[in-house]
C-alpha cells in the first residue's frame, strides 16, 4: 500500500509540473502577441503624427489690399462667356470682391506633390408669377452651372500655405457654392469625397429693403 501511494504521488507531481510548464508557456505566448499588437498600433499612431497636416479654408474679401496669390482658377474667364442678363439673375450688382481658397499645412513636416480638386456651382432664382408680375411665388434657388478646377503644387512647408484666387463676385448671381472634391499629398489623402466649404450670397440678399428690391435681386424683370 505504501509503495502504491508513493508511486501515485510521483506520477501526479509529474503531471503538475507539466501543467505548470504549459501554463507559463501559454502566458508567455499571449504576452508576446499583445506586445506585437501594441507595437503595431504605436507604429501607426507615430506614422500618422509624422505626416503633414493639410486643411482648407475660404474667405470672401472686399478690401483692395495686395494679396500674393500662389495660383488662379479659370473661373473668371469661364464665366465671362455666360449670359447673366436673363430671368433669375440679379439686376443689382455690388462692390468688387475676391473669393480666396487657402491650403494650409499645420504639421511639423512638409507636404509634397499636393493636389486639390474643387468646384464652384452658380445658382439662379427660379419662381412663378401669380396674378401679375408683382405676385411672385414658389421661389427657390437652383443650380445653374458648375465649374471645375484642379491645381498641383510641389511643396508646402510646415506652417506654410497656398493661396488660390477662385473668382471675383460682383453681384451677377444670387448664390454660389465652393466645394472641395479631393485634397491629397504624396504622404496621404486628406479629402476624398465632396464637401461644401463655403457659400457666397449676394450682398443685397442679406439686407433686402422691400419686395420691389427683392424682385430686382432675383431678376424678375429681365
Amino acid at each position: 500500500m505504501e509503495i502504491y501511494v508513493i508511486n501515485y504521488i510521483i506520477r501526479n507531481e509529474g503531471v503538475f509540473e507539466m501543467d505548470k510548464d504549459t501554463f507559463f508557456d501559454s502566458v508567455t505566448a499571449i504576452i508576446a502577441i499583445v506586445n506585437i499588437v501594441l507595437v503595431y498600433y504605436v507604429f501607426k499612431l507615430t506614422k500618422k503624427d509624422l505626416n503633414p497636416k493639410l486643411y482648407v479654408e475660404s474667405t470672401i474679401v472686399t478690401s483692395h489690399e495686395d494679396i500674393e496669390f500662389t495660383a488662379h482658377s479659370n473661373f473668371n474667364s469661364d464665366l465671362s462667356y455666360t449670359d447673366f442678363e436673363t430671368k433669375g439673375f440679379p439686376e443689382i450688382g455690388h462692390a468688387y470682391s475676391t473669393w480666396i481658397l487657402k491650403i494650409k499645412n499645420n504639421g511639423d513636416l512638409p507636404a509634397t506633390k499636393v493636389e486639390i480638386e474643387y468646384s464652384i456651382t452658380i445658382q439662379k432664382a427660379d419662381f412663378e408669377f401669380g396674378i401679375d408680375d408683382a405676385d411672385i411665388k414658389n421661389i427657390e434657388f437652383v443650380d445653374f452651372k458648375t465649374l471645375f478646377d484642379k491645381q498641383k503644387f510641389d511643396y508646402i512647408p510646415p506652417n506654410g500655405e497656398i493661396i488660390i484666387k477662385v473668382i471675383n463676385p460682383t453681384g451677377e448671381y444670387p448664390y454660389a457654392h465652393l466645394k472641395i472634391n479631393k485634397l491629397k499629398s504624396n504622404e496621404r489623402t486628406f479629402i476624398d469625397k465632396e464637401i461644401l466649404l463655403k457659400t457666397y450670397e449676394h450682398e443685397g440678399l442679406t439686407h433686402t429693403e422691400d419686395m420691389a428690391h427683392f424682385r430686382k435681386l432675383i431678376g424678375t424683370h429681365k
